[in-house]
């Protein structure tokens, strides 16, 4: 697979040379090209036919069990009481959308403030749970997991 790779990469680069002298970083453009011509081919492999009930399988698998498992609960409780520590306005910010799906618009609308200061308080509301998180030692990426996914 990854000789296949590399010959893709050589010919895409051969195909497109008249347009490599426009390219000022061409370590930066062949960094790009391989990564996107590895994730096409992955992706093929993974989405075929011999695969498609073990997807259908996976994705029609009834979640609800790990909402009861005691990692879930506990992990939800850290972050309501993460949440409860944020100042007022950046808690709100949080809940309407995370909790109620609003964009920063709505959110903007609602509470009667710009959607930039929306975003604002987003941003800062994430890094703080972030790190209220990191003192219980959760990985960061489970919990922006958990973050985003939670209804």
């Amino acid at each position: 697979m990854a000789k296949d790779l590399s010959q893709d990469i050589f010919m895409k680069v051969w195909h497109n040379r008249e347009q490599l002298s426009g390219i000022n970083n061409f370590k930066a453009y062949l960094h790009t090209l391989s990564r996107n011509l590895a994730i096409d081919q992955l992706r093929k492999k993974v989405f075929t036919v011999d695969n498609e009930e073990y997807l259908l399988d996976y994705f029609s698998i009834d979640h609800s069990s790990q909402s009861t498992s005691p990692e879930y609960k506990e992990l939800e409780q850290l972050l309501h009481q993460a949440v409860d520590n944020l100042p007022p306005q950046m808690q709100q910010v949080f809940r309407l959308s995370r909790f109620e799906g609003l964009t920063h618009a709505q959110i903007a609308d609602r509470m009667k403030i710009t959607s930039v200061t929306s975003k604002s308080y987003m941003v800062r509301a994430l890094a703080s749970i972030r790190t209220y998180l990191a003192q219980y030692q959760y990985q960061p990426l489970f919990a922006w997991v958990f973050i985003l996914a939670i209804e």
